[in-house]
């Protein structure tokens, strides 16, 4: 029973908040919730946001943005793939990229594979193949079978450095192992 009486009295001696106390507080939990929310944003959730996002859900890219600022990378990264396709938001190679980017630095091995993609094919003025050589390795590296088959292709053509045929085929090879088609094609042509 001794608890209970200190506990009582605890509570008869709180004051209540004054007014701006109490909208600091409010405010306080509610910034706290919004950062709970976006880092507990599952990639379902993230994916379903996405979806919103490209029907032009402005509520639902704003979300995905915040989730992507707090450091999901998952969302950096489907933010990416919105502005490369202009859905939802005006098409930007450049806004993909540094979203990409973002995502990549991270870790986020199909974006790195997409950077890639981007520097290999823009128009010709923007195009970086050195660039895209070495995105493409950093996700061949990790075992991305696409990236292993994009690499493998420059390599043979000598695009973006020199060309170098016996490191081309192993690349190729290890693509064409996790039954990437790309790499089964390639595969095929170099016999």
């Amino acid at each position: 029973m001794r608890w209970r009486s200190n506990s009582l009295r605890c509570m008869h001696s709180l004051q209540p908040l004054r007014e701006p106390d109490a909208v600091r507080v409010v405010f306080a939990i509610a910034l706290l919730v919004a950062w709970i929310g976006a880092w507990a944003a599952t990639d379902d959730e993230l994916a379903a946001l996405m979806q919103q996002a490209m029907r032009g859900d402005a509520q639902a890219r704003s979300t995905l943005e915040d989730n992507a600022r707090a450091g999901n990378v998952t969302a950096a990264h489907l933010l990416g793939h919105l502005h490369l396709r202009g859905k939802g938001v005006l098409r930007s190679d450049s806004k993909a990229i540094e979203w990409f980017d973002r995502a990549a630095q991270q870790g986020h091995v199909e974006s790195m594979h997409n950077l890639g993609v981007i520097h290999e094919r823009a128009p010709k003025a923007k195009r970086d193949l050195e660039a895209a050589r070495r995105w493409y390795r950093a996700a061949a590296e990790a075992g991305f079978a696409r990236a292993q088959a994009n690499l493998g292709q420059l390599l043979a053509d000598g695009r973006g450095g020199p060309a170098d045929l016996v490191e081309a085929r192993a690349w190729i090879e290890k693509s064409a192992l996790q039954r990437e088609p790309r790499g089964q094609y390639l595969l095929g042509m170099l016999f």
